[in-house]
């Protein structure tokens, strides 16, 4: 009687394993968007239209890179820059399923070369005030590129052109 009890408890702590297991997966795969995901980038009541310059959006186990348009500043070559003023900001969001990391980096044209002026990460929030770009101080011709990772297998890149007046 007591090896039938034992092996009882046993069995109904396997279960719960797996059931817990089980919705720990749900919840990851739950967490992904099914394709990969452009950022919506505003300035004051203005959407800024993004060029996709490279994602990643495969199974766990699996590898590759889209490699869509390579070098972000060739992409934007012709794309005619938006006209912010200084001091002020953009503010951005990912209307689907938002990453866990968003990564920004600012680009400057000096004259002769594009040369990078800032890079940051951020933990992604829910919070509207915490989503912000500030805008350079400098007049100039500035590119942004965000990129946003749910997790090594999923990842974006995005890219837009700004001028600083």
């Amino acid at each position: 009687m007591n090896t039938l009890k034992r092996n009882l408890k046993v069995i109904l702590v396997v279960i719960l394993v797996m059931i817990l297991e089980w919705y720990g997966l749900m919840q990851y795969y739950n967490y992904l968007p099914t394709s990969a995901p452009t950022p919506k980038i505003m300035y004051k009541d203005s959407e800024i239209v993004l060029k996709n310059v490279d994602y990643n959006w495969f199974d766990k186990d699996s590898s590759g890179n889209s490699n869509i348009f390579g070098d972000p500043i060739e992409t934007l070559r012709d794309y005619k820059p938006v006209d912010v003023v200084s001091d002020e900001s953009l503010q951005y969001s990912f209307p689907q399923k938002p990453p866990r990391i968003v990564s920004i980096a600012l680009t400057k044209w000096d004259g002769s070369q594009w040369k990078l002026v800032d890079r940051y990460f951020r933990f992604y929030t829910d919070k509207r005030e915490d989503r912000i770009i500030l805008i350079p101080k400098e007049k100039g011709i500035y590119i942004y590129e965000i990129d946003g990772n749910w997790d090594e297998n999923h990842n974006t890149a995005n890219v837009f052109k700004i001028n600083v007046n």
